[in-house]
C-alpha cells in the first residue's frame, strides 16, 4: 500500500477496471490498482472524474486536494471509526480544564523531547557544532520542570514559544548562510528552507488528519490549539511530537545538496519548491510519513485510554 502524489499540471484522474488512471494528452502516464492505494494526494490543477472519487470513498481511500499555491484544500476521507459516544468522551475531557491542560503538557514534553534528540543527533554528526548544539539540548532540558508544572494554557504556549526559538537558532548553525534560514517563519514561506519545512508539515498534517478521523475523533477540538475556525486543532497537537521527523530529513536533504536553492523559485514574497526539488524532497519524506503512521496510531490509542467515561 502507498501513497499516489499526482503534481503533473493538467492531468486526468479517472477509474478504469478497478484502477486509478492518471492521463494527459499523450495517453496513460501512470496505472494504479486501487488494492494497492494507501491514499491520492493531488498537488497541481486536475481533472477528477465522479466515478473515481465514488470508487475511492468505497474503498475508503483517502483522496486530498493539497493547498498548492493557494490556503485551500479538501480532503475525502474514510468512513468514521467507532460511534459518538466516542466523540462525546473527547467533549468531556476537554471540557474539564485539568484534563485539557495535562493533555496539552503531554504534547509539549513530546515536542521537547524529539527538539533534543534531533539536537544531540545533530551534535554527533557535525562535530564543529558539537558545543552550541549540545547547548541548546540543555538549555531545552531545563524548560521539562516548568512544563510539567505549568498551571494554564498560555503559560504552556509560551514555554513552547521559547524552546522553539531555541532550537531552530541552533538548527540554522546545520545551514548554508545563503540559503536564508534564521528561524521558523511561514504564510508565506520566505526561504527555501522554511518552503521544505512547511510542505512536509503539510503532509504530516494530512496524516494527523487522516488518524484522527479513522480513530472516530474529532480532529478540530484539540488541547494545546485551540479550536478555531477552519482549523483541525487536534491533527496540530497529534503531530507535534514528528515535527522532527521532518525537520530532520529537510536539514539532512539540504546538508547533502540532494536539495538547494536553485530547486526554489518565488512568487512574490513566497518561496516555493520548484519540479525538480519535489522528487529529493517526496521521495524521502514518504517513509518518513510511514512510520509516523504507527506512532500516531499508538499515541491516539493512549489518548483514547485516558478519556473520562460517560455517565451511565
Amino acid at each position: 500500500m502507498h501513497t499516489l502524489l499526482v503534481d503533473h499540471q493538467g492531468v486526468t484522474l479517472a477509474h478504469e477496471a478497478g484502477a486509478l488512471c492518471v492521463r494527459d494528452g499523450g495517453g496513460v502516464l501512470q496505472r494504479v490498482p486501487l488494492t494497492q492505494l494507501a491514499r491520492v494526494i493531488v498537488e497541481n490543477d486536475a481533472l477528477l472524474s465522479v466515478q473515481l472519487v465514488r470508487q475511492l470513498a468505497a474503498a475508503g481511500i483517502p483522496l486530498v486536494i493539497a493547498r498548492g499555491r493557494s490556503r485551500a484544500s479538501a480532503a475525502l476521507l474514510a468512513p468514521v471509526a467507532g460511534d459518538a459516544r466516542r466523540r462525546l468522551r473527547q467533549t468531556r475531557a476537554w471540557l474539564d480544564a485539568d484534563l485539557r491542560l495535562d493533555f496539552a503538557r503531554q504534547v509539549v514534553r513530546l515536542r521537547l523531547r524529539s527538539q533534543i534528540r534531533n539536537l544531540r543527533g545533530w551534535a554527533g554528526e557535525a562535530p564543529a557544532l558539537r558545543y552550541p548544539l549540545l547547548r541548546a539540548a540543555r538549555a531545552l532540558r531545563r524548560l521539562h520542570p516548568r512544563i510539567h508544572d505549568a498551571p494554564a494554557l498560555p503559560t504552556l504556549r509560551g514555554l513552547e514559544g521559547v524552546a522553539g526559538r531555541v532550537y531552530f537558532s541552533a538548527m540554522r548553525l546545520l545551514l548554508a548562510p545563503a540559503l536564508g534560514f534564521d528561524g521558523r517563519r511561514r504564510r508565506p514561506s520566505p526561504d527555501p528552507v522554511n518552503a521544505a519545512l512547511s510542505l512536509g508539515f503539510t503532509m504530516l498534517h494530512g496524516r494527523a488528519l487522516e488518524a484522527a478521523h479513522r480513530a472516530g475523533l474529532d480532529a478540530c477540538i484539540g488541547a494545546l490549539h485551540e479550536p478555531a475556525h477552519g482549523r483541525a486543532s487536534l491533527a496540530c497537537d497529534l503531530m507535534e511530537a514528528e515535527r522532527a521527523a521532518v525537520e530532520r530529513l529537510v536539514v539532512q536533504l539540504f546538508r547533502s545538496r540532494a536539495l538547494e536553492a536553485h530547486h526554489f523559485g518565488r512568487t512574490g514574497q513566497a518561496c516555493l519548491l520548484g519540479k525538480e526539488g519535489r522528487g529529493p524532497l517526496f521521495g524521502q519524506l514518504e517513509p518518513v510519513l510511514r512510520r509516523a503512521d504507527g506512532r500516531l496510531a499508538r499515541r491516539i490509542a493512549r489518548l483514547l485510554a485516558q478519556l473520562p467515561e460517560l455517565p451511565a
